[in-house]
């Protein structure tokens, strides 16, 4: 649509008003029948459809390329895929979520709605950039970064911790509890015999055939 000024003479006045002119050129007709359809056109590379409600899904691809239906977007054999993003030559596809401040955090917060009622659930999972804890990548069970922090990893180090937001520098994995126990992997002689002899230097196990820790010096299994 474009606007054009008409006037009109009333009395010894003339009175200008403004008024809509229908652009008339294929792709505004293009767009508008895609419009009737509830889908936008917003460039030659970018297609999406309705998202007004549960089950009518976006799926956002290129021209050309399959993108699954409008009502319930993406490749999936069962459930609803509302939001199907599908990318264009071998650079690769991805969603960036940015935040602008130096110290907001960017994150995504996972949610479900109860069977019977309106409530959301109560133990929602968030993940994302802490940028009030130096940029750390956290999972965490709330609704915000830095809440009952599950994951954290480092971003200077890349140092992984868990019960932690604060990993150790020399520590590639740092676990942290008052109240659990790390448990290595668990098997039989003949369960552990059976990865050969390949086995790094340095695996732990423990040996439920002679109920203690073993581990492989490089040469073979010793118990510990």
């Amino acid at each position: 649509m474009a606007f054009t000024a008409l006037q009109r003479r009333v009395g010894n006045k003339v009175i200008a008003r403004t008024a809509l002119i229908e652009d008339r050129s294929i792709s505004a007709r293009k767009n508008k029948a895609l419009n009737r359809q509830g889908i936008s056109s917003f460039d030659k590379d970018i297609f999406v459809g309705r998202f007004a409600s549960i089950g009518k899904g976006m799926s956002i691809g290129y021209i050309g390329g399959k993108r699954g239906s409008f009502g319930q977007a993406g490749t999936k054999t069962s459930g609803d895929v509302l939001l199907d993003i599908r990318g264009k030559g071998s650079a690769g596809t991805g969603i960036l979520i940015t935040n602008h401040s130096s110290a907001g955090d960017s994150y995504m917060t996972f949610k479900r709605f109860d069977t019977d009622g309106p409530a959301l659930s109560t133990s929602p999972w968030t993940v994302g950039m802490d940028g009030g804890d130096s940029d750390k990548f956290k999972i965490c069970k709330g609704n915000a970064i830095g809440t009952s922090t599950a994951i954290t990893i480092d971003d200077a180090t890349l140092n992984v911790g868990i019960g932690t937001e604060s990993p150790h520098a020399l520590v590639i994995l740092d676990l942290s509890s008052t109240t659990k126990a790390f448990r290595p992997p668990v098997m039989t002689t003949t369960q552990r015999n059976a990865m050969g002899v390949s086995t790094a230097e340095g695996s732990v196990i423990y040996n439920t055939t002679t109920n203690v820790l073993n581990l492989h010096n490089g040469s073979g299994w010793v118990a510990v």
